[in-house]
Protein backbone atom coordinates (compact mmCIF):
# COMPACT_ATOMS: atom_id res chain seq x y z
CA UNK A 1 0.00 0.00 0.00
CA UNK A 2 1.42 3.66 -0.81
CA UNK A 3 1.58 6.19 1.24
CA UNK A 4 -1.57 8.25 -0.63
CA UNK A 5 -3.40 5.01 -0.32
CA UNK A 6 -2.46 4.88 3.71
CA UNK A 7 -3.30 8.76 3.93
CA UNK A 8 -6.47 8.28 2.47
CA UNK A 9 -7.89 5.18 4.32
CA UNK A 10 -6.83 7.32 7.29
CA UNK A 11 -8.36 10.54 6.28
CA UNK A 12 -11.60 8.44 5.48
CA UNK A 13 -11.57 7.65 9.03
CA UNK A 14 -10.50 11.12 10.27
CA UNK A 15 -13.89 12.32 8.61
CA UNK A 16 -15.90 10.42 11.14
CA UNK A 17 -15.07 12.36 13.94
CA UNK A 18 -16.08 16.56 14.24
CA UNK A 19 -13.84 19.17 14.38
CA UNK A 20 -13.95 19.13 17.89
CA UNK A 21 -12.28 15.90 18.64
CA UNK A 22 -10.26 16.38 15.81
CA UNK A 23 -8.75 19.57 17.19
CA UNK A 24 -8.18 17.45 20.41
CA UNK A 25 -6.18 14.80 18.32
CA UNK A 26 -3.99 17.41 16.80
CA UNK A 27 -3.36 19.03 20.38
CA UNK A 28 -2.66 15.29 21.71
CA UNK A 29 0.11 14.88 19.34
CA UNK A 30 1.83 18.13 19.65
CA UNK A 31 5.67 17.19 19.56
CA UNK A 32 6.50 19.86 22.27
CA UNK A 33 4.00 18.57 24.76
CA UNK A 34 4.03 14.60 24.50
CA UNK A 35 4.42 13.81 28.09
CA UNK A 36 1.37 16.21 28.81
CA UNK A 37 -1.70 14.75 29.90
CA UNK A 38 -4.69 16.74 28.28
CA UNK A 39 -7.96 16.81 29.35
CA UNK A 40 -10.28 17.08 26.08
CA UNK A 41 -10.89 20.65 26.16
CA UNK A 42 -7.38 21.63 26.66
CA UNK A 43 -6.07 18.80 23.83
CA UNK A 44 -8.80 20.78 21.70
CA UNK A 45 -7.58 24.14 22.91
CA UNK A 46 -4.00 23.38 22.06
CA UNK A 47 -5.29 21.59 18.80
CA UNK A 48 -6.76 25.32 17.78
CA UNK A 49 -3.61 26.83 18.76
CA UNK A 50 -1.49 24.71 16.85
CA UNK A 51 -3.68 25.68 13.48
CA UNK A 52 -3.65 29.21 14.30
CA UNK A 53 0.03 28.97 14.88
CA UNK A 54 0.34 27.21 11.40
CA UNK A 55 -2.38 29.20 9.31
CA UNK A 56 -0.72 32.07 7.13
CA UNK A 57 2.37 28.98 6.37
CA UNK A 58 -0.95 26.96 5.67
CA UNK A 59 -2.25 29.83 3.86
CA UNK A 60 0.81 30.40 1.80
CA UNK A 61 1.37 26.89 0.94
CA UNK A 62 -2.16 25.64 -0.07
CA UNK A 63 -3.72 29.15 -1.32
CA UNK A 64 -1.20 30.62 -2.49
CA UNK A 65 1.24 28.18 -4.22
CA UNK A 66 -0.75 25.47 -4.80
CA UNK A 67 -3.33 27.50 -6.27
CA UNK A 68 -6.16 26.11 -4.65
CA UNK A 69 -8.86 28.61 -5.77
CA UNK A 70 -8.15 27.69 -9.33
CA UNK A 71 -7.24 23.62 -8.61
CA UNK A 72 -10.97 23.10 -6.89
CA UNK A 73 -13.13 22.65 -10.04
CA UNK A 74 -11.01 19.76 -10.58
CA UNK A 75 -12.86 16.57 -10.84
CA UNK A 76 -10.26 14.80 -9.02
CA UNK A 77 -11.28 16.92 -5.96
CA UNK A 78 -14.99 16.44 -6.12
CA UNK A 79 -14.57 14.26 -3.01
CA UNK A 80 -14.19 15.72 0.34
CA UNK A 81 -11.49 12.20 1.46
CA UNK A 82 -9.46 12.76 -1.90
CA UNK A 83 -9.03 16.30 -1.62
CA UNK A 84 -7.71 16.15 2.06
CA UNK A 85 -4.91 13.30 1.16
CA UNK A 86 -4.06 15.81 -1.60
CA UNK A 87 -3.50 19.00 1.00
CA UNK A 88 -1.96 16.04 3.42
CA UNK A 89 0.63 15.43 1.15
CA UNK A 90 1.30 19.01 0.12
CA UNK A 91 1.73 20.03 3.56
CA UNK A 92 3.47 17.13 5.38
CA UNK A 93 6.79 18.67 4.70
CA UNK A 94 6.18 21.97 6.41
CA UNK A 95 4.84 21.00 9.74
CA UNK A 96 7.21 19.09 11.50
CA UNK A 97 6.14 16.04 13.21
CA UNK A 98 2.60 17.12 13.62
CA UNK A 99 0.08 15.05 11.60
CA UNK A 100 -0.69 16.11 8.35
CA UNK A 101 -3.87 13.92 7.67
CA UNK A 102 -5.71 15.25 10.75
CA UNK A 103 -4.66 18.53 9.87
CA UNK A 104 -5.55 18.05 6.10
CA UNK A 105 -8.82 16.67 7.47
CA UNK A 106 -9.71 19.26 9.94
CA UNK A 107 -9.14 22.34 6.66
CA UNK A 108 -11.07 20.80 4.48
CA UNK A 109 -14.14 19.98 7.14
CA UNK A 110 -14.05 23.75 7.95
CA UNK A 111 -13.86 24.94 4.34
CA UNK A 112 -10.89 25.23 2.09
CA UNK A 113 -12.79 27.97 -0.13
CA UNK A 114 -13.30 30.13 3.05
CA UNK A 115 -9.98 29.61 4.05
CA UNK A 116 -8.15 31.06 0.86
CA UNK A 117 -10.97 33.10 0.68
CA UNK A 118 -12.17 31.82 -2.79
CA UNK A 119 -14.57 33.79 -4.90
CA UNK A 120 -16.87 30.52 -5.97
CA UNK A 121 -20.83 29.90 -6.18
CA UNK A 122 -20.37 26.54 -4.40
Amino acid sequence: MSQEDSDQKEISNLFHQDIDELSALLGQSDPGAEDTLYSFDAARQRGEEILSDLAASLRAKICKEWEYCERREAKSFDDDVTLATAVAGLIVKGIGSLPATVIATIMVKRGLDAFCECNCDR
